[in-house]
């Protein structure tokens, strides 16, 4: 190490290091090659508010972009061009009016006169016979909507031969590896919060939350944590300006203790920062990287991207580890152990499809460790938050474009974590319209993501119905035998049961108990209203995740007999 300096000119510092490269770590995703630059591609796509947000999420990585809304169209601007401008690069629904997707990439492969340029389909349904239809007609790729900008951006890449190395994927084979490692969520919209901290619980980590920048900051003052989850945007101080308090308090504690030396909390190794971000652009991840944070993850929340970001940016962590924790704030509950996986309704019901229009369960499904249980109950609360939708409304025609887009940008999110497709798509358009503080397409936007709302609400109250009638018709295959209501000793257990959920806080377990007894008293013939009624409000106390007060009924129940 050295320095050359002259007076009144400036001083230039200068080092040398040897660094070796991390065996386990992630290759970086590849930048858009020089030569796919200006790269002009096609979409084909008839629903206006998905080609819309196709198009932003193409044009962001400096493709040009051009479009039609039905495969004639298409067709008709795919031979003008082929003269003067060529495209490189068709995206086409395979569902369009007239004419569809397959039939039209066919067509433009055996065009006489034009050599074929690349074609991606896409469709909503992730069907074997459409993927094999595209095979044959010789599309390059295939996708599923709703379609993330990185994954777009890889099969184009990997289209032309640019394929991105594939990152490390797959929760930890062994989950001591990072269980018991205790993290802060940091995210205001209550369904992506409730998603993070079910997803993370399952494997055993310990997660406090906190629903903004400010709480962010002084929680991690108050409690050393092996990582921090970070939403960027939020409302009062979002994630950037959260992160850029907690780096410079780290480096004033640092600077504190050579002074005065204070506790290992305050002089700890920097803390992981891990933004979660729907924006996967360049530009917003330097931003991320330039105020300190360390890794991000993209929303909705992808099981095997967190856990592998999780991983790599807990290196050294051990099970067991014991956390300095100086004044911190109680869990609001005790932990419970990990949950064990259970098993998906595909799994119980083989022969059940799951497709209802707007909703992708699978996808759903997978986001919550293949929970149906789990994933009902939340889906179920995001069909109810119909407040959060009247006060959107309410922004929009008073065209304030700051708070309606954040307001749409965390729905997108929450609809994404529950596979609401065509709501994330419509949420996402109406975002970038706010962005733009367009308040001519406002309204209309805005009406599509009330129609797409209401089409998860009524695909949510088909699919209670269908599992409803599905566990009727199984119920006489169970060969165990059902509860009698007249042994007063299997109420009592069930009470028991109930009770020890409650005092978990454990909503999946709870709902499940009540339906035992429920049955019990169903089957004994003993239902009747008062009874009835107070299973009820249990049940909304449970949803509402007022515990407490669902003991307080629960022993009311038991004491009157």
């Amino acid at each position: 190490m050295w320095v050359e300096s002259t007076p009144g000119v400036g001083s230039s510092f200068y080092f040398t290091a040897r660094f070796g490269s991390l065996p386990d770590e992630t290759p970086c995703r590849p930048m858009v090659p020089d030569s796919l630059r200006q790269l002009r591609v096609l979409v084909i796509e008839d629903n206006p508010t998905t080609l819309l947000v196709i198009e932003r999420l193409i044009s962001t990585t400096g493709f040009r972009t051009d479009s039609a809304s039905t495969a004639e169209q298409g067709l008709a601007l795919y031979e003008r061009a082929a003269e003067d401008d060529p495209f490189g690069l068709i995206l086409m629904d395979i569902r369009l009016p007239g004419m569809d997707g397959i039939t039209a990439a066919e067509r433009i492969r055996n065009h006489p006169h034009i050599p074929p340029p690349r074609i991606i389909i896409a469709s909503a349904y992730g069907r074997e016979r459409e993927i094999l239809r595209a095979k044959e007609i010789g599309a390059e790729g295939y996708l599923v909507k709703p379609v993330r900008q990185s994954l777009l951006l890889d099969t184009i890449l990997e289209v032309f031969g640019y394929a991105p190395p594939a990152p490390e994927r797959g929760i930890p084979s062994s989950a001591e590896e990072l269980s018991d490692a205790s993290l802060l969520l940091v995210e205001d919209h209550p369904i992506n919060r409730r998603v993070a901290t079910e997803l993370l619980e399952m494997v055993g980590f310990s997660v406090d939350v906190a629903v903004n920048g400010i709480e962010a900051v002084e929680a991690v003052r108050q409690k050393e944590y092996h990582a921090v989850l970070m939403d960027v945007q939020m409302p009062k101080m979002d994630g950037i300006e959260a992160t850029r308090r907690i780096r410079g308090w780290e480096k004033e504690t640092r600077h504190s203790k050579q002074e005065t030396g204070k506790s290992a909390h305050q002089v700890s190794s920097q803390i992981p920062i891990i933004a979660m971000t729907a924006h996967v652009m360049d530009s917003d991840r330097k931003k991320c990287l330039d105020a300190g944070m360390n890794d991000y993850v993209s929303k909705p929340i992808d099981a095997e991207e967190l856990f592998a970001v999780l991983k790599n940016n807990l290196p050294h962590f051990k099970s067991g580890m014991e956390i300095a924790n100086h004044g911190a704030r109680r869990r609001k509950h005790p932990r419970t152990p990990p949950r064990s996986p259970i098993p998906s309704w595909e799994n119980q019901h083989p022969k059940s499809k799951l497709q209802v229009p707007g909703l992708n369960v699978a996808e759903g499904l997978e986001r919550l460790g293949n929970s149906w249980p789990t994933y009902m109950d939340v889906l179920r609360d995001f069909c109810e938050n119909q407040d959060e939708l009247a006060d959107l409304e309410r922004r929009v025609r008073k065209r304030d474009f700051e708070t309606a887009g954040s307001m749409a940008h965390g729905l997108k999110g929450a609809a994404g974590n529950v596979g609401a497709i065509d709501l994330s798509a419509a949420a996402n358009a109406l975002e970038e319209a706010c962005g733009d503080e367009d308040g001519e397409h406002l309204p209309f936007l805005f009406s599509q993501v009330e129609e797409a709302y209401a089409q998860v609400f009524a695909s949510f109250e088909k699919l209670s119905k269908t599992i409803l009638d599905q566990e009727k018709t199984a119920e006489p295959l169970d060969e165990t035998p059902a509860p009698q209501a007249s042994s007063s000793s299997t109420l009592s257990e069930l009470f028991q049961k109930l009770d020890t959920c409650l005092q978990e806080f454990d909503p999946v377990s709870s709902d499940a108990c009540i339906r035992e007894i429920r049955a019990t008293f169903s089957q004994a013939g003993t239902e009747k209203g008062d009874i009835k009624n107070q299973m009820e409000y249990m049940e909304n106390q449970i949803r509402a995740y007022n515990f407490d007060r669902a003991r307080e009924a629960l022993k009311r129940m038991r004491l009157e007999g």
